[in-house]
């Protein structure tokens, strides 16, 4: 190793190691660049650990190294460690690279309390490793100068600010929001507890997750239901809509809300409606027996190892070929999702070469030759052409009312598009008697009031499938918001506006408002109304995944708190209007957008 000359210069800028310790000890030490260690400029010594305690430790000790030197580290040392050192600095300490100020970077003890909090609150791990020794172990050689904190402070302590300061800044939120739905829906946790959440949801805003109750022991009926929904409509003045499934404690409840306020709109799920729907469509003694031998063909090879095995060495090989489109494996519906029935016969469909060839394989003929279930099962998938025929036939049909669920679960979902999607069910070719009847029965709750009324406040549907008596309704309902004669209703209906290739809100945002100003007040109301309470259903996989087996001990309290943490860590308080995406400038008289 080549020997660096010993730096006799005993006088240094005044340069603190306090609050610049990465440029202090570049005056102190030479970087060898091919083994990263560092020579002492005093002493000659070969320094091997970059971590700054170290090498302070070694000038303290150096008999080389200056007064002045030795005493400003001993003068520092306390100062040090409560002010904090720059996080970047620990891993390239005396690097060259460094070209910002210490001062800009230095992290102080509580701001990485906050950190290593907020780390442990959105990561959903158990709060608990704060105090087992590896992570101790990893603090103390990354943060040599940090006294980290137990489970019980941050819990205790860092928990309730976060979760304070964020509540603050939610309600910021809430409060710029011109028109909100309210989504609940409950479930029961690993505990046994029943648990409600409650969200908020606006058009093109992330749900809000508002809170979440325990309601265990207590009785559920239609006025405990109201009585806590009636408590959070009170708490805010831009709450226009109720959203729950379709329960008939849930319905009940509605007539209570709406007594008390009348402008709030209540509506079940529309997810779960279309669900109810296909459901209806698959207990057809026709539908069920399909599904009911699907379900048997799934279980067995999923459940056999041998045929397992053979399926996917099959399926491998077939897709390295090109024979079949994906590797999906079979999948069993699940009771309370229908369209997952439609999920189980499209992966049969696609699977069914696969699936000739494993029942045919010598090793699964050996395997199963005392299965009696195989024997019956093999026949039907080899040779029964009437079950391939009816499953294709079944998910040909089905389709639509799948991709209503789907748009319905949508957060960005339009209600304005839900009168047209119901309706086009009625166009599948090759519906039967029985089949017509089961669309028909659901007609009530898939064309309320407030569904006609978004699909004719939506441009671009316009006149599209209403009834005359719908139609006649709507118009008389409309005439009382406007009291002039010639209702507003009427000179938008009139208005030559069907091709706008942009969102509806904005549309009456920036145009409607100005041509019809008390219809667009009503307009935009209707139609920030969600669809569905499926933001409900998936907050509660995020219950499941921070309130798991191994963090079972947590309160009900705690639990709300972290997953009002997480839930809306993401939700920026600057909403950006729909007006400063579509300025008038893009708009020419009849409302359509221009484009350069």
């Amino acid at each position: 190793m080549e020997i660096v000359e010993i730096h006799t210069n005993h006088e240094i800028p005044n340069i603190s190691p306090t609050k610049q310790p990465g440029l202090f000890l570049r005056h102190c030490y030479t970087f060898i660049p091919k083994c990263s260690d560092r020579l002492c400029k005093y002493c000659n010594k070969k320094v091997s650990n970059r971590h700054y305690n170290v090498l302070f430790s070694h000038l303290r000790s150096c008999n080389k190294a200056p007064n002045s030197v030795v005493a400003r580290l001993q003068r520092n040392k306390k100062k040090r460690m409560k002010t904090g050192v720059k996080a970047r600095d620990i891993i390239n300490c005396g690097s060259s690279s460094i070209t910002s100020s210490d001062e800009e970077n230095s992290i102080t003890s509580e701001e990485l309390d906050k950190i290593i909090a907020k780390f442990l609150f959105l990561a959903g791990v158990p709060i608990s490793i704060v105090d087992k020794n590896p992570w101790k172990h990893f603090i103390k050689h990354a943060f040599a100068w940090y006294n980290p904190k137990g489970s019980t402070h941050i819990m205790k302590i860092e928990l309730k600010l976060m979760y304070e300061n964020e509540q603050s800044r939610i309600l910021g939120v809430i409060a710029k929001q011109q028109h909100l739905s309210l989504i609940t829906d409950g479930y029961t946790n690993i505990n046994g507890h029943h648990i409600v959440n409650f969200l908020l949801c606006s058009p093109g805003m992330k749900p809000i997750f508002y809170k979440s109750i325990n309601t265990t022991g207590t009785c559920q009926n239609a006025i405990a239901v109201a009585t806590e929904i009636l408590s959070i409509i009170e708490a805010f003045n831009n709450i226009i809509a109720v959203i729950t499934d379709n329960m008939s404690t849930n319905i009940k409840a509605w007539e209570i809300i709406q007594a008390r306020h009348k402008y709030i709109t209540c509506q079940g799920c529309l997810a779960h409606l279309s669900n109810l729907l296909l459901k209806d469509l698959m207990q057809i003694d026709r539908n069920a027996l399909r599904i009911k031998e699907a379900r048997s063909i799934t279980k067995f090879v999923n459940n056999h190892a041998a045929v397992l095995f053979m399926f996917e060495e099959i399926q491998n090989e077939k897709f390295k070929n090109k024979l079949i489109p994906s590797k999906q494996g079979l999948v069993l519906p699940c009771d309370t999702r229908w369209y997952s029935s439609i999920s189980c016969l499209e992966r049969i469909i696609v699977n069914r070469s696969v699936l000739v060839e494993t029942f045919k394989h010598p090793n699964v003929i050996k395997s199963q030759e005392r299965n009696n279930k195989f024997a019956e099962l093999s026949s039907k998938v080899d040779t029964n052409d009437s079950f391939w025929n009816d499953i294709m036939e079944i998910t040909r049909k089905y389709k639509k009312i799948v991709e209503l669920i789907a748009f319905t679960e949508m957060d960005e979902s339009n209600i304005s598009e839900i009168f047209k999607l119901y309706n086009n069910l009625f166009k599948i070719e090759n519906l039967s008697t029985v089949e017509t009847r089961i669309i028909n029965h659901r007609k009530p709750e898939f064309e309320t009031d407030i569904i006609i009324h978004a699909h004719l406040l939506d441009p671009q549907n316009r006149f599209f499938g209403p009834t005359a008596e719908q139609i006649a309704k709507s118009e008389s309902f409309f005439r009382g918001i406007n009291t002039n004669e010639t209702t507003e209703f009427m000179k938008y209906c009139a208005h030559n506006n069907t091709n706008i290739s942009y969102d509806v809100l904005i549309w009456w945002k920036i145009y409607g408002k100005t041509k019809f100003p008390q219809l667009s007040n009503y307009a935009l109301k209707v139609l920030s109304i969600r669809t569905s309470s499926a933001a409900s259903e998936r907050c509660w996989s995020i219950f499941k995944w921070i309130h798991n087996p191994r963090r079972a001990r947590l309160t009900d309290v705690h639990v709300d708190q972290l997953i009002f943490l997480y839930m809306n860590s993401e939700i920026d308080i600057e909403i950006d209007d729909c007006e400063t995406s579509y300025s008038r400038d893009y708009l020419n008289d009849e409302g359509n957008a221009v484009y350069s």
